[in-house]
C-alpha cells in the first residue's frame, strides 16, 4: 500500500518551501556591490552568468572587430516585417522608418531615415553572415555601410525631424547614432580593406570630443562625462542603452586605431556609467533615463541586462555585472513589492496636489 504525507503536513512543508525561496530572493534583493564584490563565488551559482558568453565572438578585444556585442536578430526580424513601416525599406534596400505607423505622433506624418535603425539592421545582417558566410548578407551589409558614406554632414548623421518634448529640432545628432554608425564603418573596413569607410570614421568620431553645449554629444558635469542620445544643453536624459551603445562605438574604434583619447574618453564614459547605475533604480523599477520617470519594459529590459552584461565583459567591471544580475534574476521578481509601494506612492502623492490644488 501506497504511503502518502498527511495533507495538513504536506500543506506545512509547501509553505516553508515557498517562505525559504522568498526569504532567499528577498536576501539577495539586499546584496550590496560590495557584498558581490567579495562573494562572487557564492553568488555565481544563484545569479545567471558572471561572466560575459557571446553566441559567436571568439574575441571582442583584438584589433579585428567582426560580430556585434549584443544579438540583434530580434531587431532584425522586426525591420523585415514591417515593424518600423510598411514597406520596410526604400528602393535601395535602405530601412526606412513611419514614425505615425509606430504611433510616435508627436514626429508627425512621414518617413524617415533613421541612423540607429539603418547600423543597427547593418550589424545584424552582418552577423548574420559571419556565421553562415552567405554572400547576400555580406552585400546586404554592405549597401547599409555605403549609405553612412554617402551621408554624414562632415560625419554627422543628423535627424531630419523634431522631438518636441525633448526640445530637439530637425537637424539634431546623438551619441548613439555616431556610435553605432563607427560600428558599421568600421567593420566595412575590415571587410573590403577600403580606407574610406575608415576615414568617415574619424569623422563620426569628432563629436565625441564636443560638449552638447559647443554642438557635440557629452554632457560634462564635474568628474563625470555622459554620452547623450538626445543631447541637450541644460536638459540631460541621460539615457542608459543610448549610452551604451555609444560606447560600443568608441571601443571599437579604440580596438582598430589605439588612438589613446578616444581610449580616454571611453574610460572616463564607463566610470561615469559605474558610479551611477544605481541611480537607475527607482521604487522596485529600472529607469530607461535619468531626467524622467520613464521606466524600462517590455523588450527593453532584457535589451539593458544584455547591454550591461556586454559591457562588463569589455571593461571588466563588476559594477556592470553586479546591476546585469542583479534585475535579471533577482530584481525583476523580487522588486514588486518596491513596484508596488512606489505606485501607490505615486498615486497618493498626485492626489494629494490635486485636492490642494481644488481647495486652495
Amino acid at each position: 500500500m501506497k504511503r502518502t504525507l498527511p495533507k495538513q503536513f504536506r500543506i506545512l512543508l509547501y509553505g516553508i518551501v515557498c517562505a525559504s525561496i522568498g526569504w532567499v530572493g528577498y536576501r539577495f534583493m539586499k546584496v550590496t556591490l560590495d557584498e558581490y564584490k567579495t562573494s562572487t563565488r557564492v553568488y555565481q551559482t544563484i545569479y545567471a552568468s558572471h561572466q560575459y558568453r557571446h553566441p559567436s565572438c571568439s574575441d571582442i578585444h583584438d584589433d579585428t572587430p567582426s560580430c556585434y556585442y549584443i544579438d540583434l536578430t530580434d531587431f532584425l526580424e522586426s525591420v523585415r516585417t514591417g515593424y518600423y513601416g510598411n514597406p520596410p525599406f526604400d528602393s535601395s534596400g535602405i530601412p526606412i522608418v513611419d514614425y505615425h505607423h509606430l504611433g510616435w505622433n508627436e514626429i508627425g506624418k512621414g518617413r524617415f531615415y533613421n541612423p540607429v535603425t539603418i547600423a543597427q539592421y547593418a550589424l545584424a545582417v552582418y552577423d548574420k553572415y559571419l556565421s553562415s558566410r552567405q554572400k547576400q548578407y555580406k552585400l546586404t551589409f554592405l549597401n547599409q555601410a555605403k549609405w553612412f558614406l554617402r551621408h554624414g554632414d562632415r560625419g554627422l548623421y543628423r535627424y531630419q525631424f523634431a522631438i518636441p518634448s525633448r526640445d530637439l529640432e530637425p537637424g539634431w545628432i546623438s551619441a548613439m547614432a555616431q556610435g553605432q554608425a563607427i560600428s558599421v564603418l568600421i567593420r566595412a573596413y575590415i571587410e573590403t580593406g577600403d580606407t574610406c569607410f575608415m576615414e568617415k570614421a574619424k569623422e563620426a568620431i569628432r563629436p565625441f570630443y564636443k560638449d552638447v553645449r559647443s554642438g557635440g554629444v557629452v554632457f560634462h558635469n564635474g568628474q563625470d562625462i555622459w554620452l547623450e542620445e538626445y543631447p541637450h544643453p541644460s536638459s540631460p536624459s541621460h539615457v542608459l542603452n543610448g549610452a551604451i551603445f555609444a560606447l560600443f562605438g568608441l571601443w571599437d574604434y579604440y580596438r582598430v586605431t589605439n588612438d589613446e583619447r578616444v581610449k580616454h574618453l571611453f574610460d572616463r564614459a564607463v566610470n561615469t556609467l559605474a558610479r551611477n547605475l544605481h541611480r537607475y533604480e527607482k521604487d522596485g523599477w529600472v529607469l530607461y533615463e535619468l531626467s524622467d520617470k520613464h521606466f524600462v519594459r517590455g523588450a527593453y529590459y532584457p535589451l539593458h541586462i544584455a547591454l550591461l552584461r556586454a559591457l562588463f565583459g569589455i571593461t571588466n567591471k563588476i559594477e556592470f555585472a553586479y546591476y546585469a544580475d542583479r534585475w535579471d534574476n533577482v530584481y525583476a521578481l523580487y522588486g514588486i513589492p518596491y513596484r508596488v509601494k512606489g505606485t501607490v506612492k505615486g498615486v497618493k502623492r498626485r492626489l494629494y496636489h490635486k485636492l490642494k490644488t481644488l481647495f486652495k
